[in-house]
């Protein structure tokens, strides 16, 4: 029995080593190096303060995971990981609208919608589903259309977000073309550039990739003066400015003080970027001392996966906020 179970070992561990090794031959450690630039230097306003913990909490009662989230005519939309858009007043939740099917199973039929923005006048939400694409939904009584893909053409892997341009072309966001939502530890721990924007006629079907080779491309938003877009990737730390005009891509915001999410317009002026988590916080030092530094490792770790890691985390990532939005000179932080 005890020669029986060393062979059950060995024959394990060359296994192990032998996918370990297919992984690395697959993949270049290029692509695994890359550079952050140090933090911005926060002054006196934008310090640390105890607002978040002064929130009062809203219970989402058997939903969960809110991600990105709209207030709208004394309601409050969000989006859930039960393929839902919740309608929240009077302390009050109603299901507004349902992506999937109603027989539909797992989460790549039900789908995971993640971007939520106005449109269209402020008629339809933009609603980005992870899995599904990218729907309108009727503010007035949640009916839902979809506008992207219209066909088995375009393979959906991992969309994060959209914005309709003025000239009403659609631009989504796609985390990743290798990796879905479910494999969001594995993007993370590899950082690699497979990140890419899209650009797509909702009329037509016909789509257009405008940019690739992004560092998990994440929040989209339309600039305040109407001639560009700001995009989010989270892995730089940085939010990137795109002319609408075909002109040179430029850095708009570099050394954030933590991973940046969503963005959305404030009605101020400005943009609300979530950061999760702070570059202080251990997860961080993981993720932007370490892992970049060492090619190897961070191949390594995305190769085994790291389950015992990931499942660490995955309670301790949970709890960071996502969205922000304003309104009325009011803040709701979104979890």
């Amino acid at each position: 029995m005890a020669e029986l179970r060393k062979l059950v070992f060995r024959s394990i561990t060359v296994i192990c080593i032998g996918y370990i090794i297919l992984c690395f031959l697959n993949k270049s450690t290029d692509s695994y190096t890359y550079h952050v630039n140090p933090s911005i230097q926060l002054n006196d306003q934008l310090i640390t303060n105890k607002i978040y913990g002064k929130l009062e909490k809203i219970d989402l009662m058997n939903y969960s995971g809110p991600e990105s989230l709209i207030y709208h005519d004394g309601s409050l939309y969000a989006t859930v990981i039960q393929g839902k858009i919740l309608k929240i007043n009077d302390s009050r939740i109603y299901v507004h609208a349902t992506l999937g099917s109603p027989n539909c199973v797992g989460v790549h039929e039900c789908g995971r919608p993640l971007g939520l923005k106005l449109f269209n006048n402020s008629e339809n939400f933009l609603v980005t589903d992870a899995y599904l694409g990218v729907f309108s939904v009727s503010v007035k009584d949640g009916s839902v259309k979809k506008l992207f893909p219209l066909d088995e053409d375009f393979k959906v892997t991992f969309f994060d977000d959209s914005v309709m341009l003025p000239n009403g072309s659609l631009v989504i966001t796609e985390a990743s073309t290798e990796n879905t939502l479910q494999h969001l530890w594995t993007t993370i721990l590899e950082g690699l550039p497979s990140g890419r924007l899209t650009m797509a006629d909702t009329k037509t079907g016909q789509y257009s990739h405008i940019m690739d080779g992004l560092r998990f491309p994440n929040g989209i938003e339309i600039s305040s003066d109407r001639k560009s877009i700001l995009l989010v990737e989270t892995m730089k730390l940085q939010i990137l400015r795109i002319p609408l005009d075909g002109g040179e891509v430029t850095v708009f915001s570099d050394g954030l003080p933590g991973f940046p999410d969503n963005i959305k317009a404030s009605p101020r002026g400005g943009y609300w970027v979530p950061v999760s988590p702070l570059r202080d916080e251990p997860l961080s030092e993981l993720l932007l001392n370490y892992l970049p530094a060492y090619p190897f490792i961070r191949q390594l770790a995305s190769s085994v996966r790291l389950i015992i890691f990931l499942h660490f985390y995955t309670q301790y990532f949970s709890s960071y906020c996502h969205s922000i939005f304003e309104f009325f000179g009011s803040r709701v932080l979104n979890q």
